[in-house]
């Protein structure tokens, strides 16, 4: 069992010190890869706000685009998840210290796979 613990904040900097924190620094996604799935989220929305013939859907639409950020941080923390885990974190620590999911495992986003247009939302089904 895997006991590496991962700070997600200031806070689990201060529980496992700052030199542990730096002699195993390791940061998950990148924030390139961030901006790089919240495009694709937004890109998708957009997509499917076009389908729309009625003004009413549109507008509805429209007025809730703060929704792509929140698929974003949702992919985002799954996809960080994954990756602690896969290098060998068992739990992330900020005012307490949690376990990762196993079941983050059953996600179908690899490190090293391309996360590209609607796969990367329909892997989270």
């Amino acid at each position: 069992m895997s006991s590496k613990v991962y700070p997600i904040d200031i806070s689990g900097i201060k529980s496992i010190g700052t030199e542990e924190w730096m002699n195993n620094y390791y940061i998950p996604v990148t924030g390139k890869e961030f901006q790089d799935i919240f495009n694709k989220v937004f890109a998708l929305y957009v997509d499917h706000i076009k389908q729309y013939n009625d003004d009413v859907a549109y507008w509805i639409a429209i007025s809730n685009t703060k929704i792509t950020i929140m698929i974003a941080q949702y992919i985002l923390e799954c996809l960080r998840l994954l990756r602690l885990k896969e290098k060998g974190y068992g739990y992330v620590i900020d005012e307490g210290k949690k376990r990762i999911p196993a079941h983050i495992s059953t996600y179908n986003l690899t490190a090293s796979k391309k996360l590209t247009g609607y796969s990367l939302l329909q892997s989270l089904h």
